[in-house]
């Protein structure tokens, strides 16, 4: 959806629960309220066409209540455009008003000098990503004959000590160069969802997990003929003794169903100061 050219104002609630998935604001909006696009949730693109960011009000005391000018379910997805030349008073400006959405402008249009470049070089074939903060990585496909898992981008091809990690920051106008390791099993250290954790019903997992990382990634996998349920419990061991619980809400999942989720341990990590081993069991409950 594009606002016409010549609107100048959004309304409170204006948007309020859309299913839009894409937004483009014509460069004469001068005006939008902290409250107009709120559960917008499915929000994939955004684009911005002003060289400078629209001023945003509060008119009904939405603020109050958490509200932020944009909150989508997957910011994984989110696109967001705005001019090259107004790239840092967006970015601010989105701090401000959102969760840090700034951090996911879109910068692949923009000119190579105002940009690090990052060359992903996997089976000979190279793909270039412009960023000016690198959030996320391209999942190469295995194009060689028999089974291979990707295991991560690497800056030292051949020797596999210097794997990447995310974010990415590096000068504007260079080159970046990582390369793809390939293993014959899959990775499953949770590090990434990518490389997430299989865990079993009543399967005991442990995970090294160092003390710069603040979550896991966790692929639950229910076996067949289990009933449905309503919470799943991850009990927390810790040298052996019970840390605490994380539960995890699905809804009414049927059997067979595997989902992806991702743990935060910040809480835990509050109390370390070192790389620990965590030990992880599941089950699921009904109420």
């Amino acid at each position: 959806m594009e606002t016409n050219e010549g609107l100048k104002e959004i309304l409170p609630d204006a948007f309020y629960g859309s299913k839009i998935n894409e937004i483009s604001f014509s460069s004469t909006v001068i005006r939008v309220d902290l409250s107009s696009f709120a559960y917008c949730a499915v929000l994939e693109s955004i684009e911005f066409k002003a060289d400078t960011p629209f001023d945003v009000t509060d008119l009904i005391n939405s603020a109050k209540f958490g509200y932020q000018l944009f909150d989508v379910d997957d910011l994984s997805k989110q696109i967001i455009k705005v001019p090259e030349a107004s790239y840092e008073a967006y970015y601010e400006w989105l701090n401000e008003y959102t969760d840090n959405y700034g951090d996911y402008i879109d910068c692949s249009d923009y000119s190579d000098a105002a940009v690090t470049m990052y060359a992903f070089i996997s089976q000979g074939a190279t793909k270039i990503v412009k960023a000016k903060k690198l959030l996320q990585y391209p999942i190469p496909p295995w194009e060689g004959e028999g089974t291979m898992y990707f295991a991560g981008w690497y800056s030292d091809e051949g020797v596999w000590q210097e794997e990447i990690s995310l974010p990415q920051e590096n000068p504007y106008g260079t080159t970046v160069t990582y390369y793809a390791k390939w293993s014959e099993e899959p990775r499953r250290d949770g590090s990434e969802e990518w490389f997430a954790c299989l865990l079993s019903v009543d399967q005991q997992k442990a995970v090294d997990v160092p003390v710069d990382k603040t979550g896991i990634w966790f692929e639950t996998a229910v076996n067949p003929g289990t009933a449905i349920y309503d919470e799943i419990e991850l009990t927390i061991y810790i040298d052996g003794e019970v840390f605490g619980y994380i539960y995890l809400y699905p809804e009414d999942i049927q059997e067979d169903i595997i989902r992806t989720y991702y743990v935060d341990l910040t809480w835990i990590f509050d109390e370390m100061s070192e790389e620990i081993t965590i030990k992880f069991t599941m089950s699921l409950n009904t109420y």
